[in-house]
């Protein structure tokens, strides 16, 4: 049932499935003891069988202070390969995910990065500093960087995707409705929501090595993995 999209998936990394309310399958992967999405999240309805409206307007996107979901340039064919962008009032719901599964915490997010860091996947080889970006990578549709251990150069062959994670470089969509970053960035929601009007995001560039995050609007259109229970 499973649908590669000719992603690089890492074929010696142990893939098991799961299916949304859709009937949408996802590769899966277990890392540190905790199995993770290895695709973003192409749902359009919750897991109680609401519909998420999606919003191709700007300016309607911008003012939502409720669920949405598009696709990058509102193009169906982008969202095949990247997957939903979904406003975080989106994630608030806690049914984003599949019954049985959730939108990691931040606290997930950086347990997952210690545990690469210290574990070999660093590109150098190092166990110390974030350079992780590479072994998250699928390897494929990045904008290539001629650059030391960055995320799309095609140095260091043998970190490329070395988790089994492919990361996808699906863009993101601004508040304001202007979508940028495709085949430059990829990012990826958490739950964890910072002050009122804020939540963390995870991300990759193709000029950088880290895994990175920082704080985004609530109208921000994210893609999303998925961890189970």
């Amino acid at each position: 049932d499973l649908d590669t999209k000719g992603f690089n998936f890492n074929p010696d990394v142990s893939y098991d499935s799961v299916s949304d309310i859709e009937g949408n399958y996802y590769h899966t992967l277990e890392i540190d003891t905790i199995t993770w999405m290895a695709e973003n999240l192409r749902v359009t309805k919750l897991n109680d069988g609401t519909q998420i409206p999606n919003i191709t307007d700007d300016s309607y996107w911008s003012e939502a202070i409720t669920p949405a979901y598009c696709f990058y340039d509102n193009s169906k064919i982008k969202g095949d390969l990247y997957g939903c962008l979904y406003n975080w009032y989106t994630i608030e719901t806690e049914k984003l995910c599949p019954a049985g599964w959730h939108v990691p915490s931040s606290a997930e997010w950086s347990r997952l990065e210690k545990y690469l860091i210290e574990n070999g996947y660093n590109f150098d080889g190092t166990t110390e500093g974030n350079k992780i970006s590479k072994s998250l990578s699928s390897g494929e549709g990045w904008r290539m960087i001629v650059q030391d251990g960055v995320t799309s150069n095609n140095d260091y062959p043998e970190y490329i995707n070395k988790t089994g994670f492919t990361a996808v470089p699906g863009g993101h969509r601004e508040e304001d409705g202007y979508f940028i970053y495709s085949s430059v960035e990829g990012e990826w929601w958490s739950s964890t929501k910072v002050g009122e009007d804020q939540a963390l995001y995870r991300f990759i560039f193709n000029n950088d090595y880290s895994f990175g995050y920082e704080p985004g609007s609530l109208n921000r259109g994210v893609s999303v993995r998925c961890v189970k229970d």
